[in-house]
């Protein structure tokens, strides 16, 4: 049970990770594109 709870946790702040890495290439990608627009 024990092993199961920390396999969860892991996951979690893995999921985590995933999703601040996901939220910076957002941020990322707004910057690109407002890059491209000051280039218009």
């Amino acid at each position: 049970m024990l092993d199961g709870a920390s396999f969860l946790s892991d996951n979690v702040s893995f999921l985590l990770d995933g999703g601040l890495f996901l939220s910076d290439d957002a941020s990322f990608l707004s910057d690109d594109a407002s890059f491209l627009l000051d280039c218009i």
